[in-house]
C-alpha cells in the first residue's frame, strides 16, 4: 500500500483548486520534504528556511529548473495559505494578499505574496465555467482587454505601451483594429448601470 503524503495539504490543494490534480502529490512531495529539512534549521525566519531549502534544491538535487519552480510553489502554498487554515484575501489595488494573522508582521501589514501562475489561472476557467461563457478565455485575455479598454477611453497609446511592459510601439498598436470594428458597436448594458450613478 502506498503511503499518502499530507493527506490533508493535498485536500486543501484538491477543495481550492490551488493545483491541477496531478500535481497535487508532487506538491504534497515537496512540502513533505521541506519540513524534513527545516527541523534542522527552526531557528531561521520562515522566508529563510524557504529559500535555504530552495537554495539546497538547487545545489545538491540533481533536479530541473521547473522542479525548484514547482517545489518553491509548493512550500509557499504549505506555509503561507494552508498552516494558517483562512483564506487569503487579495486586494486587487495592488495585488497583495492579505496574509494569516500568523504570518503577518507585529503591526499586521500586508505583505508581497506572489501565487503561481497556475492558481491564477484555474481560478479563471472556475470563473468563466461558473459564469457560462461559452468562449475560450485566459489570463491574458484580461489583458487584452485592458489594453483595448484603455485605447477605448482615449488613453494615449504610449502610456498603454508603458503599462503593458512592450519594446515596440508596433506591438501596442496592435490593439487599434479592435477599436476600429468596435466603432460602431453599442455601449455595454453593463456600462449603462455604472452611469446611471
Amino acid at each position: 500500500m502506498i503511503k499518502i503524503v499530507l493527506p490533508e495539504f493535498q485536500e486543501y490543494l484538491r477543495s481550492k483548486s490551488l493545483v491541477t490534480e496531478k500535481y497535487i502529490p508532487f506538491y504534497a512531495h515537496w512540502a513533505s520534504k521541506f519540513l524534513a529539512f527545516s527541523t534542522s534549521n527552526n531557528n531561521l525566519s520562515r522566508t529563510l528556511q524557504i529559500q535555504k531549502f530552495i537554495d539546497y534544491l538547487k545545489s545538491h538535487e540533481k533536479i530541473a529548473d521547473w522542479q525548484v519552480k514547482q517545489a518553491d510553489n509548493a512550500v509557499t502554498l504549505y506555509m503561507n495559505q494552508f498552516q494558517g487554515k483562512k483564506d487569503v484575501s487579495i486586494a486587487a489595488s495592488d495585488h497583495k494578499i492579505k496574509l494569516p494573522s500568523s504570518n503577518a508582521d507585529v503591526l499586521g501589514k500586508m505583505r508581497r505574496h506572489h501565487l503561481s501562475g497556475r492558481s491564477i489561472q484555474n481560478a479563471m476557467r472556475k470563473a468563466l465555467r461558473e459564469s457560462e461563457i461559452p468562449k475560450h478565455a485566459s489570463v491574458h485575455t484580461l489583458r487584452h482587454s485592458f489594453a483595448t479598454h484603455l485605447l477605448m477611453k482615449g488613453v494615449n497609446i504610449r502610456v498603454i505601451q508603458e503599462l503593458l511592459g512592450h519594446k515596440n510601439i508596433e506591438t501596442t498598436m496592435i490593439y487599434l483594429h479592435v477599436i476600429r470594428e468596435l466603432n460602431g458597436a453599442p455601449d455595454s448594458p453593463l456600462d449603462d448601470l455604472f452611469n446611471d450613478e
